[in-house]
């Protein structure tokens, strides 16, 4: 008879996905006297202000609507990026819907700051084109990415 061990064999590590919620319910619970904010990219800023992720409502509050969000400055290098000013002013219908939702502690922060790459996480997660990777991210991360079957590689069969 096999005793029962509580632990997951790596097959079934590999299936356990841990989403943002999550980690922010053993946080708060561990630590109730903490006030976290988030900090984040624009575009993921906008998928979770448009309830694209699950436990949307739960992440904002778990954060209180405290959030640090980054976008690229616009400039030539980044005419093509998806940081245009449609996505600046997505941005800033949704910093003023939240804040109408929880106006006593919101503390939403849009920060522009000059891009050091062309990579965009946002790209980056979309493709399985190596060529492109290649360029956008270092060896040992692309290798990383497609051990662990993250983003777009994750996809595959």
């Amino acid at each position: 008879e096999e005793k029962a061990t509580g632990l997951v064999d790596d097959h079934q590590k590999s299936s356990i996905r841990v989403g943002t919620a999550d980690i922010l319910d053993k946080l708060t619970a561990e630590e109730p006297n903490v006030d976290f904010t988030w900090a984040l990219g624009a575009d993921t800023f906008i998928d979770l202000a448009s309830g694209k992720w699950r436990r949307t409502e739960d992440i904002f509050r778990m954060v209180g609507y405290r959030m640090i969000v980054f976008r690229r400055k616009e400039g030539e290098q980044q005419e093509k990026d998806t940081q245009s000013s449609a996505t600046q002013d997505l941005i800033k219908e949704s910093v003023a819907k939240l804040q109408l939702v929880d106006e006593a502690e919101s503390s939403i922060q849009v920060v522009n700051v000059d891009a050091l790459t062309s990579a965009s996480s946002s790209a980056v997660r979309r493709t399985t084109n190596e060529s492109d990777l290649k360029v956008l991210l270092t060896r040992d991360v692309l290798d990383y990415v497609k051990q662990h079957a993250l983003y777009s590689f994750g996809d595959e069969s």
